[in-house]
């Protein structure tokens, strides 16, 4: 999911079952870029991988 909004390929989305094209319209559109730049240089999601 991370290359998919990185590459702002956003219509992969689309086949994605964890995070659709749905959960990421109902971001509102100032937070789309932000979050995930937030996400990207403040949050550790090494922990999270399996």
């Amino acid at each position: 999911m991370r290359d998919i909004i990185d590459s702002k390929h956003f219509t992969d989305l689309a086949t994605n079952p964890f995070f659709t094209t749905h959960d990421f319209r109902a971001v509102p559109q100032q937070y789309r870029t932000l979050v995930p730049e937030y996400i990207k240089d403040y949050v550790s999601l090494n922990q999270f991988a399996p």
